[in-house]
């Protein structure tokens, strides 16, 4: 099996037309879609939390040349990978710090200790922490 390819700035994605917000804007161009239609060629800018039906969920903001000036998005399950980003850009580069003995804050002046998780990323995003939370690594139940 080949390896998956990743997502990051500028990526080239195919997204789902039915999951892809804000909704007008594909309806407009797409009024029939067909079942499984996807748009291709839509360039990642970043990934963010939005309201999505609800719930606060990890979307991915993308552009397409058929939507000059509007930026879509879509939960980043419903992006499949066409064209990777380059490797400065990948998202799974998330660094946590984790907050000193005194509790002064992340690093507290001498940088503090740091935990690369991007194993951990879907487990923060199904339990909707926020990625600044300095009680972050200790919910996860990890050993740092």
């Amino acid at each position: 099996m080949p390896p998956s390819l990743r997502r990051g700035k500028d990526a080239i994605v195919s997204i789902l037309t039915k999951y892809i917000h804000p909704s007008e804007h594909i309806r407009a161009a797409y009024p029939n879609p067909g079942n499984g239609q996807r748009l291709d060629g839509c360039c990642v800018l970043r990934r963010e939390v939005k309201k999505i039906r609800r719930s606060e969920q990890l979307a991915l903001v993308v552009t397409h040349e058929s939507f000059p000036g509007v930026e879509l998005y879509c939960v980043e399950r419903y992006a499949k990978v066409t064209t990777e980003a380059p490797p400065d850009y990948f998202f799974d580069n998330v660094v946590v710090q984790a907050v000193d003995e005194e509790g002064d804050g992340p690093g507290a002046g001498q940088g503090g200790p740091q935990q690369h998780i991007p194993e951990l990323m879907p487990s923060v995003c199904r339990r909707n922490f926020r990625l600044d939370d300095p009680d972050l690594l200790d919910r996860l139940q990890v050993r740092h």
